[in-house]
């Protein structure tokens, strides 16, 4: 009997972090097919997860052109987050380009010791559609 109470202690934290939380920072880039202002952007997420909801930031560069945009989504099937950017938060940007509204659903992958969210994700500047691709970023591990 003690040896399976011993085994069950032993497992339980394995079962408990099996659930990945979405919450923190996560950064690397965002592609945009042929057609957009350019190919590939650094973009980064800021997420705080409550249950299956989500809130928080996206912040995309290209050098000195930049945008933080406010986000909400979701979860599902515990892998996946679907993302809205609702609001533009701070931006610099030339007056030659529109500012892209992304909506993307990523999965969530382990690659060695690393989280990962992949996918891919659309937009729309005003009534325009944006030129989609993916997103590809890796979860930052606080530093303490």
């Amino acid at each position: 009997m003690k040896g399976w109470i011993c085994a069950l202690l032993f497992w339980l934290p394995f079962g408990v972090s099996a659930q990945a939380s979405f919450s923190g920072s996560w950064q690397g880039y965002l592609t945009q097919g042929k057609g957009g202002y350019a190919s590939k952007y650094d973009f980064e997420l800021y997420l705080i997860q409550q249950g299956d909801k989500v809130t928080g930031r996206s912040y995309v560069r290209l050098g000195r052109v930049f945008a933080v945009m406010e986000l909400k989504g979701q979860i599902s099937d515990g892998k996946v987050l679907h993302f809205t950017e609702t609001r533009l938060v701070n931006y610099w940007k030339p007056e030659d380009i529109e500012w892209c509204y992304k909506k993307a659903s990523l999965r969530l992958t382990v690659k060695g010791k690393s989280l990962q969210l992949e996918g891919p994700w659309t937009g729309h500047a005003g009534d325009d559609e944006c030129v989609p691709g993916v997103i590809v970023l890796s979860k930052q591990v606080p530093r303490v």
